[in-house]
């Protein structure tokens, strides 16, 4: 029974792999089929969609030329201005991707701090970081669940020994402020910046 469970296993997680890896090719070559127009906002504005999908995010921004295009349809607008502002003080070199802002970025100076965007992929187009593409994430609430309530944590008085805990009654934690992980295909993506030569 065992084996057959790991035999069924197997093949699921085969067709699952099969069938994502299959969205990604149908992303990719959409976007190679595009023919490039002359000016790289009027390409990357038709195929928004299809960079979107690829790199599962919910909008973003092609800067170049001292200039910002969105890349689908902006939300939490003020937010995202702060972390445009926030990319081109860095001038990023390598990709970076985060799925906690407010984490993994502390120096943003964004008083109001972030309550929709949560999760960031900078990829430069420029050996100087001053163009670069960015996309970002809305932040997702999840539920964590444990066996027991992992911050009680009782000892004694005299022996100062830590006990087991009186329940592990299932206890659940929600956390919210991060996006959905940034897959590993997407994060180490190459480094872009021959566009700078390219073009």
């Amino acid at each position: 029974m065992r084996e057959v469970c790991r035999g069924l296993g197997n093949i699921a997680s085969s067709n699952i792999e099969k069938h994502i890896n299959i969205s990604r090719i149908n992303a990719r070559n959409a976007l190679t089929k595009a023919s490039p127009k002359n000016s790289p906002f009027a390409y990357i504005t038709s195929s928004s969609t299809d960079l979107l999908s690829m790199f599962q995010a919910d909008f973003g921004f092609l800067a170049i030329r001292g200039e910002a295009r969105t890349i689908g349809k902006l939300a939490a607008y003020s937010e995202a201005i702060a972390l445009l502002q926030y990319i081109r003080r860095k001038s990023f070199t390598t990709i970076f991707h985060t799925n906690s802002i407010t984490r993994d970025c502390p120096d943003i100076n964004y008083g109001p701090g972030f309550k929709t965007l949560s999760g960031m992929l900078v990829i430069p187009l420029t050996l100087s970081g001053s163009e670069f593409l960015v996309f970002l994430r809305n932040g997702q609430q999840k539920n964590i669940s444990w066996a027991g309530n992992p911050y009680e944590k009782t000892g004694s008085a005299v022996t100062n020994y830590l006990k087991p805990r009186s329940s592990f009654k299932r206890w659940s934690e929600s956390v919210i402020g991060t996006s959905i992980d940034w897959s590993e295909e997407s994060s180490n993506l190459p480094s872009l910046s021959t566009y700078e030569h390219d073009h």
